[in-house]
């Protein structure tokens, strides 16, 4: 019976090991750092002290969001300035990850539970054109991709994530 009675409590204690330690596995994967998916293209300009400025359109973005990026432009050697020689823009955006074409009756009906996309992508795209131009000599665009089930990151974080990608302390995953 001594036996018999050591095997229960053995069991009991490694199912307890075990669920503490599946517990420990989900929430380490909470913890880990946002990931982002960048791309960038061109050069940022490197004349004498190029200027910039904003689009006065208003296309979803926030003035913080558009502050902090003036202040990466500006530690990389960029000047703000009334008659500016480059357009800086921004788009902010926040999609499905992918979408379902239908069509005939398909299209007409309610979409099916399959069709619906529970994963997103929250996306900030800064460009930088020249003004005398109109050629586009810089983009960058920060995604993070993330699903219904859980938080998005503030647009911040995506600003902070192009801020280092402007300042050169990080490389955007492809660049052409």
């Amino acid at each position: 019976m001594g036996k018999q009675a050591a095997k229960v409590r053995m069991g009991k204690r490694g199912l307890f090991h075990r669920t503490a330690l599946a517990v420990l596995f989900v929430l380490s994967g909470c913890a880990h750092a946002p990931r982002f998916e960048t791309a960038g293209s061109g050069q940022l300009p490197t004349d004498v002290t190029p200027t910039f400025g904003f689009g006065s359109f208003a296309a979803g973005e926030d003035d913080a969001l558009r502050a902090r990026i003036a202040d990466c432009l500006k530690r990389k050697g960029l000047a703000t300035a009334d008659k500016p020689a480059f357009l800086v823009q921004l788009a902010v955006s926040n999609t499905p990850s992918g979408t379902s074409v239908l069509s005939g009756a398909d299209a007409t009906a309610s979409a099916p539970a399959n069709l619906v996309r529970r994963s997103r992508r929250q996306s900030l795209v800064v460009t930088l054109s020249e003004i005398a131009s109109g050629r586009e000599v810089y983009r960058l665009q920060v995604v993070q991709p993330y699903r219904r089930t859980t938080a998005r990151q503030p647009l911040p974080v995506l600003a902070e994530e192009a801020c280092a990608i402007i300042d050169g302390s990080r490389l955007p995953a492809q660049h052409s």
